[in-house]
């Protein structure tokens, strides 16, 4: 309507519906190709490295001591496997905090072994870790790739061992960046957090923000600014853009 009703303004929208018209797969990032990797060895850590990149490895679990490049930081710290979230109200109504506190455990003690050293293949590099969980309630193995410009891939493999067990609460990642990396953007629903329990009010696009701008504070902590129906999604700083986005 072009008129205010009552506590209604004009142009208030009533529904919406999308429709995909056609696929539109992630466009192909230019590969900028990059010097051959090279892998060293030294005191208890290994390097894969060239001009533009560096991913340095404990020699022992696989984890990430540090990843760079063109000399900016991405991380100092390994990407984790995360079975857990901070519980909601509604969670708590449900006393997941209690019977699902064995993904809590397995996520705070996932213990990694690096089982495939890295080896080059073709114009990268790719190795695999192997993660130990407490009981053994679940097989976990991640496969790295890393390429000459670059990019990190990461094959996520599990499987658990036993038809009994609590749902999961998350099965994921965690990554943390440095301080550095302040926006981010992303090509799903939005703009606001579209939590699956009201991801229908959130329309499909490409959306933008700060950071911390992403982070409801609820009168009780709880898990927030989640994001649904993901394409892609990038946090930058002011020297990189780091962009995730499923393979090809």
């Amino acid at each position: 309507s072009t008129m205010s009703k009552g506590l209604l303004e004009a142009g208030h929208e009533v529904a919406f519906e999308q429709f995909v018209l056609q696929d539109n797969p992630f466009p192909e990032l230019p590969s900028r190709g990059g010097q051959t990797l090279k892998i060293l060895e030294e005191d208890a850590r290994i390097s894969i490295q060239n001009a533009d990149t560096e991913l340095v490895l404990n020699q022992a679990t696989g984890e990430i001591l540090s990843w760079t490049y063109q000399g900016e930081l991405i991380t100092e710290q390994p990407i984790r496997p995360n079975f857990w979230r901070a519980p909601t109200d509604n969670d708590l109504g449900n006393g997941m905090h209690v019977w699902a506190a064995i993904w809590k455990e397995a996520t705070e003690n996932a213990r990694p072994e690096l089982t495939d050293p890295p080896v080059l293949s073709g114009d990268g590099v790719s190795y695999a870790m192997a993660y130990s969980l407490p009981g053994q309630i679940a097989s976990l193995k991640m496969i790295y790739s890393i390429a000459a410009d670059g990019a990190l891939g990461l094959d996520y493999l599990f499987e658990a061992n036993s038809d009994t067990l609590p749902n999961i609460p998350r099965l994921g990642m965690s990554l943390f960046l440095p301080e550095t990396f302040t926006e981010t953007s992303w090509y799903g629903r939005g703009p606001f957090e579209t939590y699956w329990d009201r991801k229908s009010s959130g329309k499909i696009g490409i959306y933008q923000g700060n950071i911390q701008a992403q982070f409801h504070r609820y009168s009780r902590p709880q898990e927030t600014g989640n994001l649904t129906d993901l394409r892609w999604m990038a946090v930058s700083s002011d020297e990189l853009t780091l962009r995730v986005h499923p393979a090809d």
